[in-house]
C-alpha cells in the first residue's frame, strides 16, 4: 500500500518527466496524472494545482537536505552545495520553472520556506545578527532571513537562466561567501 508521501513522489516524478519534454507552463494536471496512470482525484486529494505540487517537491527535498546537513553538523555551504546539485540534477524542470515566473505566490512561498530553513538551522551561527538572535528579536531574524533568501534565490534563478554554466559547487561557494558566516560553531 502506497503512503501519502509515495503518492506525492510519483506525481512529482511525473511532473519532472513531463518538464523534460515540454515547458512547465504547458504541463497540465491532466498531463501529470495521465503520465503516471493516476486518477485526477488522487492528484486533488494531495494538491490544489501544479504549483502546490511544485512547492511540495522543492520543499520536501530542501527539508531532506537540511535534515542531512543538520545531522552531520555541516554548515550553510554544505547545504547550498548539496541543494544546488539537486537543482542541477533536475535542471530542465528548474530552468523551465524560472522561465515561467508569473506565479508570484510560488516564489513568495519559496522565500518564506527557505527563510525558515535559514533561520532555524543557520542564523544562530551568524555574528552579523548575533545581537538580534540573543535578544530574541524575531522581527529582525525574519527580516534577515527574507533578505538573504531573496538574494540567494535571485542569484540561483540567474544561474539557471544563464544555462547553469558554473558548477553547483562553485555557485555554492560564491553564495556562501557573501552570506554571513553560516557554519556551525
Amino acid at each position: 500500500m502506497a503512503t501519502i508521501c509515495d503518492t506525492k513522489k510519483v506525481l512529482a516524478k511525473s511532473l519532472l518527466q513531463l518538464c523534460e519534454k515540454k515547458t512547465f507552463d504547458k504541463v497540465s494536471v491532466h498531463d501529470i496524472v495521465q503520465n503516471c496512470n493516476a486518477g485526477r482525484q488522487t492528484f486533488y486529494n494531495h494538491f490544489h494545482d501544479k504549483y502546490d505540487l511544485t512547492f511540495w517537491f522543492i520543499t520536501y527535498n530542501a527539508n531532506l537536505i537540511a535534515e542531512q546537513t543538520h545531522r552531520s553538523n555541516e554548515g550553510w555551504t554544505y547545504f547550498l552545495r548539496t541543494y544546488l546539485r539537486f537543482v542541477n540534477d533536475n535542471i530542465g524542470f528548474f530552468k523551465g520553472l524560472c522561465e515561467h515566473s508569473s506565479h508570484a505566490t510560488l516564489s513568495e512561498r519559496l522565500v518564506v520556506h527557505f527563510g525558515a530553513l535559514y533561520s532555524v538551522f543557520y542564523l544562530p551561527y551568524t555574528s552579523v545578527i548575533d545581537c538580534a538572535f540573543r535578544s530574541g528579536d524575531a522581527g529582525m531574524l525574519s527580516f534577515a532571513a527574507r533578505f538573504y533568501c531573496c538574494g540567494l534565490l535571485s542569484i540561483a534563478k540567474t544561474w539557471l537562466r544563464g544555462g547553469a554554466k558554473d558548477a553547483p559547487e562553485t555557485l555554492a561557494e560564491q553564495l556562501a561567501s557573501v552570506a554571513p558566516a553560516l557554519e556551525p560553531v
